[in-house]
């Protein structure tokens, strides 16, 4: 055992030296009052460690040619119980190798797909309770076996990327997904889309945009979804997002945000509603201390109106 951990470290050693490598990582660790019917019956106050994760992330130069080879390796951590997962201290995120150059980049790997990330231009309260856009909408995919290549900017304002997921768990042919993306930025407006083809038995379109104009930073978000697997029920799904920040000083931003989803299913009918509100007060560049509520509202046709809730304080230490 002894020789197995001293060539570790020894390998480990190597790396930190001919490697441009960072350890990273944030914590965001908040205490709120949550009340549940949809997914649960209770009403409890909770100290949440809100996706906090660590990392080490590299890149190595390819002589001089030009192209550089990049890894990371990610993972979610607990502050609260010391679980990211039941019975797991860790949960693999983002975690991948690639190459790049002028002409592009290529990774592999376990990865969000562009259509979750594009969502992050214009979702203000991502990872929270009941605030993150994952407990109405679809296409937040984080997938295995991924293969993807970025464009480099092109014509200074255009990228795209292409991806294909291997289902390598399926006993079926040819059920494999892809993803596609192609983005604007000029100054401060941006505008993407994305279309996800057979991720999680399911086809998904969607498109976001955002601009900032004075101390106001406005973002929209839209999408269609359907499943596509045989045996999966049919669901088809129209959802957006509305988004508002206002810098209010170099510290301080105010926030809000609306969403909405509506979903046929073959027997009934769905309709989601959630609006948030946050305040952010940012110390200094690695270190925020916020406070936010947040309400989502369940219709189902022929049954009675659910509604999740919470307000609650917290920090986030970026390192």
């Amino acid at each position: 055992m002894n020789k197995v951990l001293l060539l570790t470290a020894m390998m480990i050693g190597h790396l930190f030296v001919y490697a441009d490598t960072q350890f990273y990582g944030q914590a965001n660790i908040s205490y709120q009052k949550t009340h549940t019917e949809i997914s649960a019956n209770s009403d409890q106050w909770e100290l949440n460690s809100n996706s906090s994760r660590i990392g080490i992330r590299g890149e190595i130069p390819v002589d001089n040619s030009g192209i550089s080879a990049f890894y990371q390796a990610e993972y979610e951590v607990a502050f609260d119980d010391g679980e990211a997962t039941t019975d797991e201290t860790f949960k693999q995120r983002n975690t991948f190798i690639g190459v790049k150059g002028e002409w592009g980049t290529v990774l592999a790997g376990h990865t969000d797909t562009a259509t979750k990330e594009i969502r992050r231009q214009v979702d203000l309260f991502n990872d929270l309770a009941v605030g993150d856009v994952k407990n109405y909408m679809s296409g937040e995919n984080r997938m295995k076996n991924t293969l993807r290549y970025h464009t480099p900017r092109l014509f200074e304002r255009f990228s795209g990327s292409v991806a294909v997921v291997s289902d390598e768990d399926s006993n079926q042919d040819n059920n494999d997904g892809s993803t596609i993306s192609l983005s604007y930025q000029h100054n401060k407006f941006i505008l993407a889309v994305a279309h996800d083809e057979d991720i999680n038995e399911q086809n998904l379109s969607r498109a976001i945009a955002h601009f900032e104009t004075g101390d106001f930073g406005i973002g929209a978000l839209i999408q269609t979804a359907e499943n596509t697997g045989s045996d999966s029920t049919n669901r088809d799904e129209v959802a957006s997002l509305l988004s508002l920040e206002y810098h209010a000083t170099e510290k301080l931003d105010l926030k809000i945000q609306t969403g909405q989803a509506d979903i046929e299913l073959d027997n009934n009918d769905q309709q989601f509603k959630q609006v948030a509100i946050g305040i952010d007060y940012n110390l200094n560049k690695s270190v925020m201390a916020y406070g936010y509520g947040a309400e989502i509202t369940r219709k189902t046709s022929g049954a009675s109106t659910l509604k999740d809730r919470t307000a609650g304080v917290g920090m986030v230490l970026r390192f």
